[in-house]
């Protein structure tokens, strides 16, 4: 929990209340490539040399399964169908989505991209989901920073960056319900662009500055 660097909270919107009785406090939608897999979580260098997808090589917890411990109505939405997901009619509170995405595994120059880019399918749930009403959280698993288009920025309601975890993501739900305070801060910059990848080019004008990280209060 104390490594996840919260970088947007629009509206304190983390954390999120934990409802009663496993009741949710408002309707809550997770989906995203990285919601349900150890793998992702891991990175390279872990289970194997490259990662893995998946949870067939470890034991663990997931995020889903971790925010489904918190609130077991949350539900859980994978593939094209989650950009298509409208909230319940007539909800007493603005419906949440959690976006988990990231990465796929990888270690040394089998980790070379032209361009540091959010999965194009989560990217486009995130948007369509903020688009038909719900506030979106969009949680990045990763070991370095991602791009964050304008258009998609300007419609999520939190960033929380929850690196690579491992097998734990409890310590992520913890952070997102506040079972524990958002404390981390950047140990480097974040690109607006690829012509940002550099650090030395990141020196002046960073989307994020170096150190930065909003805070939050534990509450349960």
């Amino acid at each position: 929990a104390k490594s996840c660097v919260l970088l947007v909270n629009e509206g304190g919107l983390l954390p999120l209340p934990a409802g009663e009785g496993g009741r949710p406090a408002a309707e809550l939608l997770v989906t995203g490539i990285a919601a349900d897999s150890l793998g992702r979580q891991c990175g390279g260098w872990s289970l194997e040399w490259q990662g893995c997808e998946g949870n067939a090589f470890t034991t663990g917890t997931t995020i889903a399964d971790a925010i489904r411990a918190v609130q077991p109505g949350a539900r859980l939405v994978s593939g094209r169908a989650a950009g298509r997901q409208a909230p319940w009619a007539g909800a007493a509170s603005r419906p949440v989505a959690v976006v988990v995405t990231g990465e796929a595994p990888y270690a040394e120059g089998f980790g070379d991209v032209e361009e540091l880019r959010l999965p194009p399918a989560d990217a486009r749930a995130a948007v369509a989901l903020a688009d038909a009403g719900w506030a979106v959280v969009l949680l990045l698993v990763t070991g370095r920073p991602l791009l964050l288009p304008p258009p998609l920025l300007s419609r999520v309601a939190a960033v929380l960056v929850a690196w690579l975890p491992g097998t734990e993501g409890d310590g992520v739900a913890d952070v997102l319900f506040g079972r524990a305070p958002a404390t981390g801060r950047l140990s480097f910059s974040w690109p607006h662009a690829m012509d940002q990848a550099a650090a030395a080019a990141r020196l002046k004008g960073p989307l994020f500055p170096f150190g930065h990280g909003l805070q939050t209060r534990a509450v349960v």
